[in-house]
């Protein structure tokens, strides 16, 4: 039936409708996490965690592999006191679990502790945070989301945005494996971060010290902050007097380097980008 729904609904330039379910773990003594995992086409199997094919994450990861899929960790340091469903870092496989949720309705899950009005009634645990994730090495896209299982439409939450040459549930696939994504609190913020010209989610490949250029913009709702952060560290901010901001500079860094945007506005509602990684030779 999902499948088929899955079919109908789906038309090409007027809804992208992707086949995708949420796996969680059978126990909830195995903090695994949750995932959501992502199917390019409308084919593709529910691989539960009571099931052989998807009893740990490294079950999932080499079940979906069979298919154009992908996973992303939901709601990555969550926790609700007698439950978790913090995401275990440990199992991790690049091919497949190529992005992260920063932001559910939940909380903003980029470090740990929170400090968002947005945090609601959870816990948040440490070791478990998207950060946590980027400084194992982990090059994952960001996106944002709601969470419900009532199958309502439109959901508070937060938002994703992708960059695609049309609306086609393909190309939104492929922008979340690319990591040509970022997330939002809920605002539509609009941002853009490139090095060398390179789109966010991006590995770029310089010669030895030579800088790189890096160029942001961002169109807010609000007055916007900006900051730019190198290995989750804040190396440039901008207080702007306005709902705009601009700019252009060059940074040197050692190889492995990544760099994101956070765009907090007045309002409080806040904006991460796709990180970009700088490979040198």
């Amino acid at each position: 039936m999902l499948r088929t729904n899955c079919r109908l609904m789906n038309k090409d330039g007027e809804l992208a409708c992707l086949l995708a379910y949420e796996w969680t773990p059978n126990e909830y003594k195995y903090d695994y996490g949750h995932k959501n995992v992502y199917y390019r086409g409308d084919e593709g199997e529910i691989f539960r965690s009571g099931d052989k094919g998807g009893m740990t994450p490294t079950d999932l990861y080499n079940s979906i592999r069979a298919y154009k899929a992908l996973c992303i960790p939901h709601h990555p340091a969550a926790d609700w006191g007698m439950v978790s469903a913090a995401t275990d870092w440990n199992f991790h496989d690049p091919e497949v679990q190529r992005a992260v949720e920063i932001y559910s309705r939940h909380a903003p899950f980029e470090d740990f502790p929170s400090r968002s009005k947005f945090t609601k009634n959870i816990k948040k645990m440490e070791y478990c945070s998207v950060q946590d994730a980027l400084a194992r090495g982990y090059r994952l896209g960001f996106t944002a989301g709601s969470d419900s299982h009532q199958t309502e439409h439109g959901v508070e939450g937060g938002i994703v945005a992708a960059f695609v040459p049309a609306l086609k549930r393909e190309y939104v696939w492929d922008a979340l494996y690319n990591r040509l994504t970022y997330g939002t609190t809920g605002a539509r913020i609009l941002v853009s971060l490139k090095i060398n010209g390179a789109p966010m989610g991006s590995e770029v490949k310089t010669l030895g010290d030579t800088p790189v250029t890096i160029e942001g913009s961002v169109l807010g709702t609000d007055t916007v902050t900006v900051e730019l952060l190198r290995d989750n560290h804040v190396i440039k901010s901008w207080a702007c007097d306005g709902n705009t901001c601009d700019f252009s500079l060059e940074d040197s860094a050692e190889s492995g380097a990544c760099y994101y945007l956070r765009v907090t506005q007045k309002d409080e509602h806040m904006a991460w980008s796709s990180p970009i990684w700088v490979d040198r030779a």
